[in-house]
């Protein structure tokens, strides 16, 4: 098991006569011979997401019966990479606001981060592909979002930067009197 890039060594240890090694390898339509694979080792370089799954054996030769070993399986992992990235979100005070993202590679893990003006600090709990602040409040306009995907091969990746805005509820601090006025006189309502 290897990550994409990296080299794959196949070995075999074996005793006997006058040996030959010969690898083969199948990568879908039956097992064919390697040109020039013929020591105790073999090594895949640079391997691909598209080798996931390829299979290598070695075939023995000697004074002796042929001996062929057992087929092994390729595995190649691929790194984390951010496909969506996260969007700003604008709500009104006491809605929920959320963020998603996705994202490509083998075995991930996500962890948000919160940006509350002071340095990002990981969210405890929220290591999905989505995640919601609930019950919003004016006092979290301008909060900053971002998360990191990691993977079994590196690096981690992390997301844009993306900013929650709260808008404040209306609200009337002083509602308009009753006038009582002569006919003919002007009458002025105001609202605070």
């Amino acid at each position: 098991t290897v990550c994409a890039g990296q080299n794959a060594t196949f070995t075999v240890v074996a005793t006997g006569t006058f040996l030959t090694y010969q690898w083969q390898e199948n990568t879908g339509s039956g097992f064919a011979d390697i040109s020039g694979a013929t020591n105790p080792s073999y090594t895949k370089v640079g391997t691909t997401p598209a080798m996931n799954g390829y299979q290598y054996r070695v075939v023995l030769n000697g004074p002796c019966i042929p001996l062929t070993s057992d087929a092994v399986l390729l595995t190649v992992h691929t790194a984390p990479a951010i496909t969506t990235q996260p969007v700003s979100t604008t709500v009104c005070a006491g809605n929920n606001a959320s963020f998603g993202v996705a994202a490509t590679g083998t075995a991930l893990t996500y962890q948000w981060q919160e940006n509350t003006g002071s340095g990002w600090n990981n969210l405890p709990g929220e290591t999905s592909t989505s995640f919601t602040k609930v019950s919003t409040t004016p006092a979290m306009n301008g909060y900053q979002y971002r998360v990191t995907v990691a993977g079994a091969c590196t690096p981690a990746v992390t997301s844009t930067i993306v900013t929650l805005t709260v808008n404040s509820l209306p609200a009337i601090s002083s509602h308009p009197n009753n006038a009582t006025l002569c006919e003919g006189s002007n009458a002025i309502f105001n609202v605070g």
